[in-house]
């Protein structure tokens, strides 16, 4: 996790912000697949900047669901596939502190 890590994943954070922010009203098979992969791109490249980016969509989907509430689970369910790695992540974290405190 070093700084070029960092900085390519920056540099896909703002990718997907743009990517997301054109497209998110006219999402289809092809413009939610893109976002996936582009987010499991910056996962592997650092955590940091994918947790900015998930949270960043988030808040963007909450602050547009007063004009359009219908939006914000066609969000969700775009993103379906990202927030199963972020809980799985956090379990495998939450299984391994407790394997470490045991031993």
């Amino acid at each position: 996790m070093g700084f070029y890590n960092y900085v390519v994943s920056m540099s896909l954070f703002f990718l997907i912000l743009g990517f997301w922010s054109r497209c998110e009203e006219k999402l289809s098979l092809n413009r939610i697949l893109t976002p996936n992969l582009l987010f499991l791109i910056t996962y592997f490249a650092h955590l940091v900047p994918y947790v900015f980016a998930l949270s960043s969509i988030g808040l963007l989907s909450l602050l547009a669901f007063f004009h359009r509430p219908r939006q914000i689970l066609t969000n969700f369910l775009a993103l379906l596939t990202t927030y199963i790695v972020i809980v799985v992540l956090f379990a495998g974290l939450r299984s391994f502190e407790v394997f470490i405190a045991k031993n």
